[in-house]
């Protein structure tokens, strides 16, 4: 186990903390200072809006022109209490920075729960309750970019519905005055979002890897309509391949060239066909042309993202996906999203070097109209495989008989959470989780159990909720990310 050193506050009193966690995130946040805010903020529901209010802040529907609801400076610690007053779950999620899980419901977390994660699920309240469900968030600034950036609730059609807001980071010198859109030619011809039938073998997704400290990636943002007449949105690179798997070490320049080729039907708006790209996860600057997710790409219009992965980035997996406001959660139940992997984990988890490697994306999208499904996210696919409502006739992944395998899995979709088991023969199977939410997590000892399902069972047992990506390794057998 690593230590990481809380601020002295009356929760913690100054005492280090024991987590399970290794490498370079820890060391980012040993020794921090103490606290130096302490924010109240409430997910809120009034008809169809959504809303995540700061207290003594009116209520408002996010607009892409409003200031920021938070200023805070790089270097500040600050705690965030999270309360969910509406009748629906919530995954709270903010950008750039990844936070402690400090309480939970007022409770505060032993030791070996705390994990540092980039979303926190929030269940609904009952309507009844004197108080409302909620967790305590402990975070620090230091090392984070100056600039704005956001946190919302991450199921996609509540963020498009309001429930979102802006935070700003302040630091000399300000920050720059925002590029240009680069003109750039298209690649290649048109390219139609394949999808593969029902009970389909999962295929392992195209990566594409970063040479001489460079990646260079041109994305065209794309869109058809699958057989049911639901729409089906893709980034295709240049070799024709839909939402290639990125991969990049720290300290390499990436280059990604966003080019919205979406056609405007007649009568429709342009508005509803925008879209920029939000690299999940990641401790990217919020700067324009790099982690710059308030953005606007317009149908005919490239954006170039150009940045250098920090040095002392932690090695995680992660994923790109639209964060236009407004559109997102079309365009994500849609299939718009792709994987992003920081190299490195093996050299803070050395037992998993040389396993073979699984990456899985999940992802949840619209049932056929036909079905009349009671929910918009009901059909799922991995990678791309339909999983469909309400037959859910399994996708298909063999394996070798006694072979350990390390499995990325990332829930890429727009408003599903997925409770995770890997069953044989009914069976729920141990697992070994090395990292959470791109954190590389400690060994476990060999002989303390594993756990053998993700979700509700960490909610239940009052510890940390399933985060957003996850991953894990097993025999015979990697929550945004897990591995």
């Amino acid at each position: 186990p690593r230590t990481w050193l809380m601020p002295g506050t009356a929760s913690s009193g100054g005492a280090a903390v024991t987590s399970l966690l290794a490498g370079a995130w820890v060391d980012r946040l040993r020794g921090v200072a103490a606290v130096n805010a302490t924010r109240r903020m409430a997910m809120l529901l009034n008809g169809v809006s959504f809303f995540v209010a700061i207290d003594g802040q009116a209520p408002t529907r996010f607009r892409l022109t409003d200031t920021p609801s938070i200023v805070t400076y790089v270097n500040s610690v600050e705690d965030w209490v999270i309360e969910n007053r509406s009748p629906q779950d919530h995954m709270f999620h903010l950008h750039q920075v990844h936070f402690a899980v400090i309480e939970i419901n007022g409770v505060a977390q032993s030791a070996d729960n705390i994990q540092f994660l980039d979303g926190v699920y929030l269940p609904a309240w009952d309507g009844i309750s004197t108080t409302y469900p909620s967790v305590k968030l402990r975070m620090s600034f230091s090392g984070v970019a100056t600039g704005v950036f956001a946190y919302h609730c991450n199921m996609a059609e509540h963020e498009d519905r309001g429930m979102m807001a802006k935070i700003q980071v302040l630091s000399a010198p300000p920050a720059p005055p925002l590029p240009l859109l680069v003109p750039l030619s298209p690649v290649g011809g048109d390219s139609p979002c394949q999808r593969v039938p029902v009970g389909n073998h999962v295929q392992e997704p195209t990566h594409q890897y970063s040479s001489g400290g460079l990646l260079d990636v041109r994305l065209n943002y794309r869109s058809g309509s699958g057989p049911d007449g639901n729409p089906q949105h893709c980034y295709i690179g240049q070799d024709g391949i839909q939402s290639p798997t990125l991969h990049v070490r720290p300290g390499d320049r990436m280059r990604i060239a966003l080019s919205n080729q979406m056609v405007i039907p007649d009568g429709d708006s342009a508005s509803n066909y925008i879209t920029n790209l939000h690299f999940h996860g990641t401790f990217l600057s919020p700067l324009p042309g790099q982690d710059f997710a308030v953005t606007v790409v317009a149908p005919g219009d490239t954006y170039v993202y150009d940045f250098t992965i920090p040095a002392d980035h932690p090695p995680g997996f992660f994923w790109y996906h639209p964060h236009s406001h407004g559109t997102v959660n079309m365009a994500m139940l849609a299939g718009a999203s792709g994987l992003f992997v920081v190299e490195g984990l093996e050299q803070e988890r050395p037992d998993i070097a040389g396993l073979p490697i699984r990456t899985i994306a999940i992802r949840d999208q619209e049932p056929d109209p036909s079905v009349n499904a009671p929910f918009k996210f009901l059909d799922v696919s991995v990678n791309w495989v339909p999983v469909l409502f309400p037959d859910y006739t399994p996708a298909v992944l063999a394996m070798e008989p006694n072979a350990t395998e390390l499995w990325k899995v990332i829930n890429a979709g727009a408003d599903a959470n997925y409770h995770l088991q890997l069953l044989y023969d009914g069976i729920p199977q141990p697992f070994d989780v090395i990292a959470l939410d791109g954190v590389a997590m400690g060994a476990v000892p060999a002989s303390e159990p594993r756990p053998t399902s993700f979700f509700s069972a960490w909610w239940t047992a009052g510890g940390v909720p399933c985060p957003w990506s996850w991953g894990w390794s097993q025999r015979c057998s990697t929550c945004h990310s897990c591995c």
